[in-house]
């Protein structure tokens, strides 16, 4: 590192990302002031600065993610925020620099019952595909249907990220096939007269016509007695209060309103935009999406609503290496660590190998890139503050012959067994932690090549690792922030 450059942002408030395009030459930032600001490296015979580009409030609350899609969809940026959103923006060059109509809104998802804490695209570039992952604990999956024309999103798969949901479907499937199986065990066992009996215990009526009309008298005695009480009630009743009260400020996010304007949300100057309606039907809302005074204030929102925290430990990176099948790496939340999960090939997300040794939720994760290795390296950020990176390498043995449950069906997230004969296990190994920071970590990051690691904590610096000779990862290098 030769120099560093150090500019003013004129954020108002706590900048909560930066994120570099592909080759390094733009950044933008997010903040919690709620505007995302675009810069552009100049290199000048004198010196080099990062000059304003735009800036342009984007959400209705703190902005935490930005990400830049590939450089052959051209200049694209997708954002999330704690107002539940994720939105897409394209650059238009012919609009003046800095006039806050260079980036324009093409899109917004707005499925999210929960803050929207990470977003990644995926690697490929024959799709433009992004992943967002929200405090309600689920991972969804959207694609461009023409990269060309960024108003056409569609969601393409979702799924829970939680343990739980797997292995208590894992054992509703054990139970059912246990009882299955019994159940035909028994029928091959009983004789042929014990079968005919049973079917004529069966065709008889459980009561007799005279037991259930004396049973309908009853009801209809008691149906009058409700009546009378009820007019009784009625009479007491002042006359001020005969009239029905209206429900006040609830919204529905049926998939039957799909304009933006059933949202509460609106863009000056931008009308019409397409958004993606949400799919669960009956969802009462206190206050607009759009609103960040939903956010602290949760009351009369209905058991539905899960705590909206950016601490609670939900982050995704994709594998950005070829390998026979996807796979990203998760951040498991309140569990306290981090999964791999593995795509089927028949739109269904496995869980797959965890990454072992947290003790408090993880921040932050990213997979780097393989450069001619024959292993797969994975970084994590703890709130314990350490600084983890693992080791993936392939198994040799196939994932249903390994493990104590080798004889159980893989469960996919809608219940329904996959097919993963094609796919191998990995072995994971932690082959480095350092708690050098001394303070909660919040960001990690690999180069373009995998062959460096930084890392950024509570304690103001940046920390950059790299393997040795003899194998082993080591500090090389740290940066304060003054």
């Amino acid at each position: 590192m030769s120099s560093l450059t150090k500019f003013d942002t004129g954020h108002e408030d706590l900048i909560h990302d930066v994120a570099y395009d592909f080759y390094g030459k733009r950044l933008v930032t997010c903040s919690s002031d709620q505007r995302l600001k675009v810069w552009d490296f100049v290199e000048r015979e004198d010196v080099s600065v990062w000059e304003l580009s735009d800036s342009w409030k984007a959400h209705d609350s703190s902005i935490l993610k930005g990400r830049w899609a590939r450089p052959e969809y051209g200049q694209v940026i997708a954002s999330c925020s704690f107002d539940r959103q994720v939105k897409i923006w394209e650059e238009q060059t012919t609009e003046p620099r800095n006039s806050q109509k260079r980036w324009i809104e093409r899109f917004r998802l707005v499925e999210s019952r929960g803050a929207v804490l990470d977003i990644a695209f995926a690697p490929t570039s024959n799709s433009l595909r992004l992943a967002t992952c929200s405090s309600d604990g689920i991972v969804r999956i959207y694609e461009a249907l023409e990269p060309t024309n960024l108003a056409q999103w569609s969601q393409m798969e979702e799924f829970e990220i939680s343990s739980n949901v797997y292995s208590n479907l894992n054992i509703q499937q054990t139970n059912h096939q246990q009882q299955n199986q019994q159940s035909l065990l028994q029928t091959q066992l009983q004789p042929q007269g014990q079968l005919q009996m049973q079917q004529q215990q069966l065709m008889q009526p459980s009561l007799n016509q005279s037991q259930l009309q004396q049973q309908f008298q009853q009801l209809q005695q008691n149906h009058s007695q409700l009546q009378q009480q009820f007019q009784q009630l009625q009479q007491y009743q002042p006359q001020t209060q005969t009239h029905t009260q209206q429900p006040v400020n609830t919204q529905s996010t049926s998939s039957s309103s799909s304009s933006i304007k059933s949202h509460g949300l609106s863009t000056p100057g931008v009308p019409d935009i397409p958004t993606m309606s949400s799919t669960t039907a009956g969802f009462m809302q206190s206050t607009s999406p759009g609103s960040s005074a939903g956010i602290g204030d949760q009351t009369n929102t209905g058991s539905i609503h899960r705590p909206i925290d950016a601490d609670s430990g939900y982050c995704i990176d994709w594998c950005p290496n070829r390998s026979s099948v996807a796979m990203m790496v998760v951040g498991l939340g309140k569990e306290k660590g981090a999964r791999i999960f593995k795509h089927d090939g028949h739109n269904r997300w496995i869980p797959g190998e965890l990454l072992p040794g947290h003790t408090q939720e993880v921040h932050d994760v990213s997979w780097a890139p393989n450069m001619a290795r024959s292993y797969q390296l994975i970084a994590t950020a703890s709130k314990d503050q350490y600084v983890r990176i693992y080791k993936i390498t392939e198994s040799t043995q196939p994932v249903q012959q390994r493990g104590s449950g080798s004889n159980r069906i893989p469960i996919s997230p809608a219940g329904t067994p996959t097919q993963q004969q094609s796919h191998k296990a990995l072995n994971v190994e932690l082959v480095a932690s350092f708690a050098d920071h001394k303070a909660e970590v919040w960001r990690v990051e690999w180069n373009i090549t995998g062959t460096i690691l930084s890392s950024s904590g509570d304690d103001g610096k940046l920390r950059l690792w790299t393997i040795g000779y003899d194998g082993k990862w080591r500090q090389m290098a740290s940066v304060t922030a003054n």
